[in-house]
């Protein structure tokens, strides 16, 4: 599972370890493909609204998708 595997890559990471993660294209996600497809498909119309090209950054490849998510769990702003 997606979430399972970040939050065990997060802690290593905020334990100083370097994590190297292959066949990124291989990790389930939770749901079915539909709803997957839906999820994904509601993400993609996510805009501002004043000016859409400052809109959301997509990263859609499964490893983008995988840094993304453990991104969100390290603190990365100072």
């Amino acid at each position: 599972m997606l979430g399972r595997l970040d939050s065990i890559l997060a802690k290593e990471l905020l334990n100083g370890q370097k994590v190297v993660v292959v066949r990124c294209e291989e990790i389930c996600m939770w749901g079915g493909l539909v709803r997957q497809k839906m999820k994904h498909m509601r993400f993609l119309r996510k805009r501002m609204n004043t000016k859409p090209s400052h809109g959301l950054i997509l990263f859609p490849a499964p490893a983008n998708i995988l840094w993304r998510t453990i991104r969100g769990m390290i603190p990365h702003k100072e």
